[in-house]
């Protein structure tokens, strides 16, 4: 009997020291080690033609997005010294290095995914229940400096937009100092007007004391006013708060080209001498809006 016994707490302990040498196995060849990836997902459920490029470039282009990606990347150097002091320490190095090595992936370190949410059905008890899911539609991985380098691009090329639009700005500024200087005005369209009014900068130097014609390019008629702002009054005709019926036909779609006449330069002795002057070149009273020959 003792010998059975015996037998039974060596196969007992036996069985003891297999299951801690598979429990040991277990975590040497489990992989302690996690890549800390940057997840960045769009949802373009109902969105045609959806090309997830141009939502990465937006999202490189938004500061705060971007400080986001430098924090991460941070944390990312931060985790590699940690692990790596860890290495120097720890039990299996051997084994612990290969498994470190294996997950680093700096390569595909930021991942951007496009998702749909699509609508799917449960029945119960003969009646369906609606849930939603969450599709992946597509993904594009990449590495810090690929990220780094592509918002340098694009900023380049806003910064050459921004460049562009200012020469042209420039341009336009000095075809209407041109204008105001031998005092004949020049002429601008509806949309030219409204975009350099709409830009505080532009709008603050655009001071023209003189006399205004509208043009109306459907009907060939002409209306004639005279202000000591032109440009505000002018807005003032575009918004409803001018003659009524120059409002009336732009609402019906009528094109429209505006002419600044600065007084400066000119011989006339008044604003009233030189719009009665206009409107009679203009013929503005007998074919046109103007419903006075003129004040004076």
């Amino acid at each position: 009997m003792q010998e059975k016994a015996f037998i039974l707490i060596i196969v007992l302990l036996l069985f003891a020291a297999i299951d801690v040498m598979g429990a040991l196995a277990r975590s040497v060849s489990q992989n302690p080690f996690s890549y800390p990836y940057f997840d960045q997902n769009f949802d373009v459920t109902g969105k045609k033609n959806m090309d997830l490029e141009e939502y990465v470039d937006g999202f490189l282009l938004d500061d705060c997005a971007w400080q986001s990606i430098l924090w991460h990347q941070e944390n990312v150097g931060r985790w590699k010294r940690e692990k790596e002091q860890y290495l120097e320490t720890c039990r299996f190095r051997s084994t612990r290095r290969k498994q470190y090595r294996s997950v680093l992936d700096d390569d595909n370190a930021y991942r951007f995914t496009a998702f749909r949410r699509q609508t799917r059905y449960k029945q119960v008890n003969y009646q369906r229940y609606p849930y939603y899911v969450s599709v992946v539609d597509q993904q594009i991985c990449c590495s810090f400096q690929t990220l780094s380098d592509r918002r340098s691009l694009l900023l380049g090329a806003r910064m050459q937009a921004n460049m562009r639009r200012e020469e042209k700005r420039r341009q336009r500024h000095s075809e209407f100092r041109s204008a105001a200087d031998n005092g004949n005005g020049i002429w601008i369209t509806t949309e030219e007007f409204r975009r350099v009014w709409q830009s505080p900068g532009d709008r603050k130097d655009w001071n023209i004391t003189g006399c205004y014609v509208l043009y109306d390019c459907n009907t060939n008629q002409c209306y004639v006013g005279q202000a000591k702002n032109i440009p505000r009054r002018v807005h003032q005709h575009l918004t409803g708060n001018g003659d009524p019926d120059v409002y009336a036909d732009l609402r019906k779609g009528a094109r429209f080209k505006i002419k600044m006449i600065p007084m400066r330069g000119t011989a006339y002795n008044s604003l009233d001498e030189m719009e009665k002057q206009l409107i009679a070149k203009y013929n503005a009273y007998y074919d046109g809006y103007n419903k006075t020959r003129g004040n004076g």
